[in-house]
């Protein structure tokens, strides 16, 4: 009726990376530098990190066309939960590298910058400030959102400014939205049309109490220049990960989701097994190469020219092929947890649940508008409390009556039905009508009062 869906992944994927590999030196930077909040968003770190080996690398999947591996990240927590932390270890990782961070603000400056240096992480670090941009703002970053989910051409032409048009494949841009749940409630209904579903949403849990100190190691910067160094080595490189291995174990799993998130679900398990395969292979690209726990994980061959159409100049292509070895190794991780990994969540269904118990503690009957959004929604965003109070209309739990029909400043919200109020009276639009009606409550006096069915 009213449900909104939310994948929301929460646990670890995986229990300890190979050490020296950019993943293992990420973790250590994140778990020496913020302790205490990474103990309990393991996850949400982990995916953060390989988001930025994907673009490090430049990542691609052969399937039907070679599918880019850009990362749409949703942070999702409540206030001060370690969120701004989580992304300041993506901004610290790449600060001294060639992976821009791109700033937020008009699509045309955000467009711009992407022209400008092709790579980098976009961050909202506050989606509330988003949903109170203007209709057209937000149409205009929809459109772009989505050509930057498979890295189309984004071409805009300006009369009085500076045209942009930026080729297929040029750039590489990962996404990053961080607040919390009701934000991210507002972006799906701002954004419908594929958005919502490119994302994946990593809950965070607070870590710390408040003014408790982390207890941040030196060694974590040690780590740092390492990723800073692995990442400017990268530079100028694209690889292109293919999988000749049977997937109908993740299929059985993946397809008990919703079918809405089917397409989602599979992009998301070939980018992260992606990540985790060059992970695997360490970034070594000069020569053909395996590297194996037991057997022949992954191999690295480079690439004389580019297979897929839109080659660049200037650029080391390199192909990996990944064995059914390394896909059955995560396996029981993706399978056994996948209803964690994309859980489903439904928070306007958890506010509504809220708000009904907070009016089981009123005995009036009603409210004015106002006391409804102040004291029970409690919220001051328009967006936020508008497409709540029409979602419990639709349901039928409250009934809105305007202000002009009963000569009041304000509109009437009725949530007890069986209460003796105009509102509730099989004759209440007639009388509305006949302009009998000025004061809800008027019903208690009257002797045609008839209960409405």
């Amino acid at each position: 009726m009213f449900r909104n869906f939310y994948i929301f992944i929460s646990v670890s994927i995986f229990m300890e990376w190979d050490e020296d590999t950019f993943m293992w030196h990420w973790m250590e930077f994140c778990e020496l530098l913020y302790p205490k909040i990474i103990a309990k968003n393991r996850l949400a770190a982990e995916v953060l990190g390989l988001s930025l080996l994907a673009i490090t690398h430049r990542l691609y999947v052969y399937r039907s066309r070679p599918m880019p591996c850009t990362f749409f990240m949703a942070l999702i927590g409540k206030p001060a939960a370690g969120k701004g932390r989580l992304l300041d270890c993506v901004k610290m990782a790449t600060e001294n590298t060639w992976v821009t961070d791109i700033p937020t603000g008009s699509v045309e400056a955000i467009e711009t910058t992407i022209e400008d240096y092709r790579f980098g992480v976009l961050a909202w670090d506050e989606i509330g400030e988003l949903v109170e941009k203007s209709g057209e703002y937000l149409k205009r970053v929809k459109y772009l959102v989505n050509r930057m989910y498979y890295l189309d051409r984004i071409s805009r032409y300006r009369m009085s400014k500076k045209s942009v048009d930026i080729r297929a494949n040029s750039y590489f841009v990962n996404i990053i939205f961080a607040g919390l749940e009701e934000d991210w409630g507002e972006i799906e209904n701002a954004f419908l049309g594929g958005f919502e579903r490119r994302f994946i949403k990593l809950r965070v849990n607070r870590g710390a109490k408040p003014f408790s100190k982390e207890d941040t190691k030196q060694e974590a910067w040690t780590h740092l220049m390492w990723i800073w160094d692995y990442i400017n080595k990268h530079v100028n490189q694209m690889v292109f990960v293919k999988f000749d291995s049977d997937f109908s174990k993740y299929s059985d799993i993946l397809s008990t989701l919703p079918e809405r998130y089917w397409s989602a679900a599979e992009e998301y398990t070939y980018k992260l097994l992606a990540a985790c395969s060059i992970n695997a292979a360490r970034g070594t690209m000069n020569s053909a190469r395996a590297i194996s726990r037991e057997g022949e994980i992954v191999k690295l061959f480079p690439m004389e020219k580019c297979e897929i159409p839109y080659s660049f100049e200037n650029i080391d292509y390199y192909k990996a092929e990944v064995s059914q070895e390394l896909v059955d190794m995560y396996h029981p991780l993706m399978t056994e947890n996948a209803r964690d990994f994309f859980e489903l969540k439904m928070m306007r269904d958890r506010t509504i649940c809220a708000v009904v118990d907070r009016l089981g503690t009123i005995d009036a009957g009603y409210l004015t508008k106002k006391q409804f959004v102040r004291e029970l929604l409690r919220f001051t965003n328009a967006v936020r409390y508008r497409t709540i109070m029409e979602a419990m209309e639709d349901a039928g739990i409250i009934r809105v009556i305007p202000g002009s029909l009963l000569e009041s400043e304000d509109d009437i919200v009725v949530y007890d039905h069986s209460a003796v109020l105009c509102a509730n009276c099989a004759h209440f639009d007639a009388c509305v009508s006949s302009g009998k009606v000025t004061d809800i409550k008027q019903a208690m006096f009257c002797k045609r009062f008839k209960m409405k069915q």
